[in-house]
């Protein structure tokens, strides 16, 4: 079993040194609901996404991102996303699997009193890991710094900077975020997010809000829905996402309370880019 782990972190160490390629492909870059995963933990994040932008109406069923935490500061990721592309400009439609999207996140510190907790995740767009009329052109790479900040024992903040390429033509672009959450209880998070992304080429600013709500419903599962718009031409219309995140393993960072589960591990003093 060592040896297998091993393996697999040497495939994704080499395969993920950057991630994500379209950022407009997907509306949502929040890298999941809690900041790390525990060793021996797997999460599978899944949504059905909805995205209006200038004529092309797309569907994502799902937008799949299947989460491992391998060791106490390595967590393996690999996004798997189903879209269809309706063009009602052309009255054309494209549906098919995206590019895979491998990756990892690597934990550098945790929280300790005022110092934040901060963690960096790369992956890789595989441009020909998909359908055909879905697959792209480069193997483009995304780099994330990411800090989760807890003000309360209720709200914490996590911001994000970063640097992504455009798979379709290798275009170079800088991204920012920054995400707030409040505990109302135990089980339920409402949260807002602010997303930038600024292409190095002068292109316009793709600039976008979101605001969600998440339940823990058992210590398996989660119910997330988010929806938010653009605020520059080059950003979606509007979007909505909903979905569930199942986790396994995650024996510690779920403790009882009361009888509820604690969803933030930080926040409630449990202990952990998304």
């Amino acid at each position: 079993m060592n040896y297998l782990r091993q393996v697999l972190c040497l495939v994704f160490l080499f395969s993920a040194l950057g991630a994500s390629a379209r950022f407009g492909r997907t509306n949502r870059i929040r890298h999941s609901m809690d900041f790390f995963s525990n060793n021996n933990t797997l999460r599978i994040e899944s949504y059905l996404g909805f995205q209006a932008n200038n004529g092309l109406m797309t569907t994502s069923y799902p937008n799949m991102l299947i989460r491992y935490g391998l060791i106490d500061i390595l967590e393996l990721r690999l996004n798997v996303q189903v879209s269809s592309v309706n063009d009602r400009a052309r009255w054309t439609t494209q549906t098919g699997l995206t590019p895979l999207q491998p990756g990892l996140k690597l934990q550098l510190c945790k929280a300790k009193k005022l110092r934040p907790a901060v963690a960096f995740t790369s992956s890789i767009t595989i441009p020909h890991a998909a359908t055909d009329g879905m697959r792209q052109t480069y193997w483009a790479p995304l780099f994330v710094f990411s800090a989760e900040q807890n003000i309360t024992q209720r709200l914490s903040f996590e911001y994000a900077l970063g640097m992504q390429w455009d798979a379709d033509n290798f275009q170079r672009g800088y991204l920012t975020s920054l995400n707030m959450e409040y505990d109302f209880s135990t089980t339920s998070t409402v949260y807002a997010d602010a997303y930038l992304l600024q292409p190095e080429s002068g292109s316009q600013t793709d600039m976008r809000l979101d605001v969600g709500v998440n339940r823990q419903l058992t210590k398996h599962l989660q119910l997330d829905l988010s929806m938010g718009a653009g605020l520059t031409p080059a950003a979606p219309e509007f979007f909505f996402n909903a979905g569930f995140i199942f986790a396994y393993g995650d024996w510690k960072r779920m403790a009882m309370h009361k009888g509820n589960y604690q969803k933030h591990q930080t926040a409630h003093g449990a202990g952990s880019l998304r």
